[in-house]
């Protein structure tokens, strides 16, 4: 215990576990959460499947697990760059983990290393095709929620989750204590969901998601899904921020973010209804908003400012209306703001 948690306060975890390499034991939910569609055109899953059943394919020389989690609210590593005055996901109002999760990652391997020296590793964020939840869970980092992510008792839901794959037995593995399930019969997550994504309990429909519809999807969100979104630029975190679980660790360390304004949104709103790619790119730097690309972030300011009913931007909307790709959306947007009450 003593050494984990040199561990964590050295390379900045809040959780840390590891345990000889186990192997997924919810990859044939995984596998028919794929059938059923539930993935909608984020074909890779698809495609790294095989991979996700187990761990050594990803790793041939793995034979032990490190499991990290690092909270993201407030977030750790702040970027002068994020746009402040539209709503983003949580994880979104800092660096990219991709980025930094990936350094501390490494730099603990490489620590490792210098006392064995035999030592080779992976590092993975969720960018490794693994289960990375199923296998948290295995090491006791928390346990399923509803709402599909992984909850701890103590820190709630709002942790990034990484992992070292490694060839090294561990000598004085000790088995990591499972998480109950502290669930119960609560659905605040299920009934906050604007859209429904949340179909049953721990199984989320992604082409539902306001998260998929922000980030990974291409296309434009149909109606009324594209409605439902609402305020949301970049992400939702609305299945998070109702959790009790979450009450309960943020009240311990509230978040630090300034209040966003209407005045400030406007602005941010305005500068991806008209700034170039490259501005954009230049703009956005090492922020995981990128993630978006130009296109998608000026389709997801469209949506915004027709739910938002944003007069403000009228002119700006009015531009894109005969734009081939985005037109559509333009007209559905200038429409709703149209129909707003002046403010």
């Amino acid at each position: 215990m003593e050494q984990t948690d040199a561990w964590k306060e050295e390379f900045g975890f809040d959780l840390l576990a590891w345990a000889p390499l186990p192997q997924p034991t919810q990859f044939q939910f995984y596998s028919n959460w794929l059938k059923e569609q539930r993935h909608g055109d984020m074909k890779y899953l698809e495609t790294h499947a095989p991979l996700k059943e187990d761990p050594a394919r990803v790793f041939g020389e793995a034979r032990s697990l490190i499991s990290v989690a690092v909270l993201y609210k407030p977030h750790p590593e702040p970027l002068p760059e994020t746009p402040t005055g539209v709503r983003l996901a949580a994880y979104a109002q800092g660096g990219d983990y991709h980025d930094w999760l990936s350094a501390r990652l490494t730099s603990f391997a490489e620590a490792l290393k210098s006392q064995h020296p035999g030592l080779e590793y992976l590092v993975a964020t969720d960018s490794k095709p693994l289960l990375e939840r199923d296998l948290a869970n295995q090491l006791g980092l928390g346990w399923t929620g509803k709402n599909t992510c992984l909850i701890h008792p103590k820190v709630g839901s709002f942790f990034l989750i990484g992992e070292l794959l490694t060839n090294i037995d561990i000598a004085d593995f000790t088995a990591p204590e499972p998480v109950p399930d502290f669930c119960g019969k609560c659905t605040r997550c299920m009934d906050a969901c604007p859209t429904g994504a949340i179909v049953e309990p721990r199984k989320l429909d992604a082409t539902k998601c306001i998260s998929y519809w922000t980030i990974e999807s291409k296309s434009i969100a149909p109606e009324p899904v594209r409605s439902q979104i609402g305020d949301w630029f970049f992400g939702c975190d609305i299945c998070q921020d109702v959790c009790p679980w979450n009450e309960k660790a943020l009240r311990l360390k509230p978040s630090a973010l300034v209040p966003r304004s209407r005045e400030q949104e406007i602005e941010d709103l305005r500068f991806f209804l008209t700034a170039s790619n490259r501005e954009i790119e230049r703009r956005l730097g090492a922020s995981p908003v990128l993630r978006g690309r130009p296109r998608g972030l000026r389709r997801n300011a469209m949506v915004v400012a027709g739910n938002l009913g944003l007069q403000d931007l009228k002119e700006e909307i009015a531009r894109w209306t005969t734009d081939a790709d985005l037109g559509e959306l333009a007209r559905w947007a200038f429409e709703k703001i149209s129909r707003a009450p002046a403010s």
